[in-house]
């Protein structure tokens, strides 16, 4: 079994995710839309239209996961050996495994919230202007935002982290 088959299928998981959380964002938006409409055509067309570019980003986050897995599990795998089997798989290669899995699943779990809160941090500055940081709740931010940039960063830096921590294990197993 290959590495990016498996990136493959955690790619196609996450556009899978990505679809129910469109629509459960998209629900209160579509429910929020005709209360939102008191003679401001300005704050009504600007809020139509950027739930319309929220509503595209996640469409193309779910497309290009989806249609182009396999070239993304190849970016992604680049540094790693390609051939899985289980009695070729080395310490490095485990741990290359987890920390991709992990940083994917870091990266799925919050992308819809980053993109939301990109969203309200958008609507926050056009409705309140140099005020805007009072209307935005900056834990929200952080909780999004945390896991959300780890999870990249494990992702990069998987191979790096996994070689450095094979070798930390080969030491520490040495000294027993």
């Amino acid at each position: 079994m290959k590495l990016q088959s498996i990136v493959v299928v955690v790619l196609r998981l996450m556009a899978l995710s990505l679809v129910f959380k469109l629509i459960i964002v998209l629900v209160p938006v579509i429910v929020w839309f005709p209360q939102m409409f008191h003679g401001n055509f300005k704050l009504f067309f600007f809020n139509m239209w950027t739930s319309l570019l929220v509503f595209l980003v996640f469409v193309g986050c779910i497309v290009v996961m989806w249609m182009f897995a396999y070239p993304l599990a190849r970016l992604i795998t680049r540094q790693t050996s390609v051939d899985l089997a289980p009695i070729n798989l080395d310490l490095p290669d485990c741990y290359t495994i987890a920390l991709v899995v992990l940083g994917l699943l870091g990266i799925m779990d919050n992308l819809s919230d980053v993109i939301d809160i990109v969203y309200y941090v958008i609507v926050a500055i056009m409705e309140y202007g140099l005020y805007w940081k009072g209307q935005i709740d900056i834990n929200k931010v952080l909780r999004a935002l945390g896991p959300f940039i780890f999870g990249v960063i494990l992702l990069v830096k998987s191979r790096t982290w996994a070689l450095a921590l094979a070798k930390r294990q080969g030491k520490d197993e040495g000294t027993d």
